[in-house]
């Protein structure tokens, strides 16, 4: 069930105010159509009763998707004339939310911080499309024949990368099976432009990328 609360909404046209009750923790992974409304801008929207104005209440949300390994605290946007005091704000709270989580590791480190809806916005519509790609790719992977790594998603957000490594059938990690599996993967199907990135990242690294948490 995603937290509630209530505030007083004030409308930017100077209309009389109210209160409203808003959402102020969303859990991706468990609430879909709260994601999408978040997603779509509506999360939280007011429409004024008087003017008929589109707005947001001044309230915080804070956004978590344990799948993802993605948190993020929204802040209105008017609060980022003090940036330092949220952001401390937001690490003390992220401190408390971790520690009620069973698996707190889940989410990794520091969560974003943003003022306004806008960039968590991008980043949702961003992972859904790099999701499409990803489905696509699994299921190619499937017919020719290679198996599939699952990195962990924050490590492939930072660098948008897709959160699946295709590899040629072999035990444990191998740059060079993994290598052959993302090229054979292209030369099925060269429009998964994102997986070229995984080559590029693969030219550079001997290291394993870091998996999803088990």
């Amino acid at each position: 069930m995603p937290i509630k609360g209530a505030v007083e909404a004030k409308c930017p046209n100077g209309c009389q105010s109210s209160e409203v009750e808003v959402i102020s923790l969303v859990r991706g992974d468990k609430e879909p159509e709260l994601r999408d409304l978040l997603k779509a801008g509506e999360l939280n929207l007011i429409i004024c009763q008087d003017c008929g104005a589109a707005f947001y209440p001044e309230a915080p949300v804070v956004y978590m998707d344990l799948k993802a390994e993605l948190a993020a605290f929204i802040f209105p946007e008017s609060y980022k004339a003090q940036e330092e005091h949220w952001r401390a704000k937001m690490r003390e709270d992220y401190a408390q939310i971790k520690t009620a989580l069973k698996d707190p590791a889940a989410l990794g480190g520091e969560p974003f911080l943003f003022f306004g809806y806008e960039d968590i916005r991008l980043i949702l519509q961003a992972e859904d499309d790099m999701a499409d790609e990803v489905e696509i790719a699994e299921f190619l992977s499937k017919q020719l024949g290679l198996s599939c790594l699952r990195a962990s998603r924050r490590f492939a957000r930072e660098l948008w990368l897709p959160w699946t490594l295709p590899c040629t059938p072999g035990k444990g990690y191998s740059r060079e099976r993994a290598k052959e599996g993302v090229e054979k993967l292209l030369k099925a199907n060269d429009r998964l432009e994102s997986f070229r990135k995984w080559l590029d990242w693969l030219g550079t690294h001997t290291e394993e990328p870091p998996l999803a948490p088990r």
